[in-house]
């Protein structure tokens, strides 16, 4: 394999545990469309409304998102002090646990549990801030970037498989007795497999920090750096931004499952096609822009571009509704 050889890249291990990590996770996300708005699911009865099913489906996606304010903080500090291939191993493991609790809750049509995995999936499936943490150590000042570019490339791919294999196998087989589980326990293998590269083939690159009163040293550097107007700045950016990207990720399956009568594998193929263009762009057009641009001048590209196409979203939205009137 590319991960034995002596002269691999050192960020090499790494991608390929982020590609399956992140395979694993996608791959449940056209199915949560499906859970909740789809009148076979085991979840909720034929009867359900659907405002009340829309309110359910968007406490589920808001849940491990909320979790992870707290938690991806303290994964990034607990790497520094107790290494990152621990707090990785954690990652992957808690990625195999809300595969297998997310299995069992929709096969056994419990939806409290179903959202007890969402909970593990927000408490411990947080292997994003490890993996940048691994690009700073090992990546020297001129070429982070790009390696930063690698690493969303994996994540991108591991965005753009998943979804394709779990609208693939929403349906098709052995649906009468599974439902909608089957793509959880095959994320399962995905997460499993993850966890076996992190454990055997990643190393360490980071030497754990043995400093004392480790919480008061934790909020002096984080005081230090919130004094920072560049970080505000920044901060906010990314976080409107990122309020802007997950209304269109999250709901648009929604919408075209209720609007458009998508049906599994078309939801899981527009999913994935999303992520595939993510990988293009982190995979080549990174490289190609860090040639002509500064990170200032490619921000600034990139939320234009993110604008002009969620308006060329709302106009095809708008030249829709006609079609799905008149039929």
């Amino acid at each position: 394999m590319m991960m034995n050889r002596k002269n691999a890249h050192p960020i090499s291990p790494l991608l390929w545990v982020m590609l399956f990590d992140h395979t694993s996770l996608n791959m449940t996300f056209p199915v949560l469309t499906l859970l909740f708005f789809d009148v076979q699911s085991s979840l909720f009865s034929g009867e359900t409304s659907l405002s009340l099913r829309s309110m359910w489906y968007g406490l589920c996606v808001a849940l491990p998102h909320i979790i992870n304010i707290v938690m991806a903080p303290l994964f990034s500090f607990f790497s520094d002090h107790v290494g990152r291939k621990k707090i990785l191993i954690v990652g992957t493991l808690g990625a195999l646990f809300f595969a297998l609790t997310a299995a069992f809750g929709v096969f056994f049509g419990i939806l409290s549990l179903f959202f007890l995995a969402r909970i593990v999936q927000g408490l411990f499936s947080r292997t994003n801030p490890v993996a940048q943490a691994v690009i700073g150590d090992v990546s020297p000042p001129e070429k982070k970037l790009r390696h930063m570019g690698y690493l969303q490339w994996s994540i991108s791919m591991g965005a753009f498989i998943g979804p394709i294999i779990g609208g693939y196998f929403a349906k098709p087989f052995f649906f009468a007795q599974l439902n909608f589980s089957l793509p959880y326990f095959i994320a399962a293998i995905f997460a499993f497999v993850s966890c076996l590269l992190s454990v055997f083939f990643f190393k360490e690159t980071v030497k754990p920090a043995v400093e004392k009163n480790t919480p008061r040293v934790m909020g002096r550097a984080m005081l230090k750096i919130m004094r920072q107007r560049a970080v505000w700045e920044i901060s906010v950016i990314l976080l409107l931004s990122q309020v802007s990207w997950s209304l269109y990720y999250q709901f648009m399956p929604p919408l075209l499952k209720t609007t458009a009568h998508f049906n599994p594998h078309a939801l899981g193929l527009f999913v994935g096609l999303i992520a595939f263009w993510l990988a293009v762009a982190t995979g080549i057009g990174i490289k190609l822009l860090d040639t002509f641009f500064s990170v200032r001048q490619m921000l600034h590209f990139s939320l234009y571009a993110v604008l002009a196409g969620l308006l060329c979203t709302v106009m095809a939205f708008w030249a829709s509704i006609p079609l799905f009137i008149f039929g």
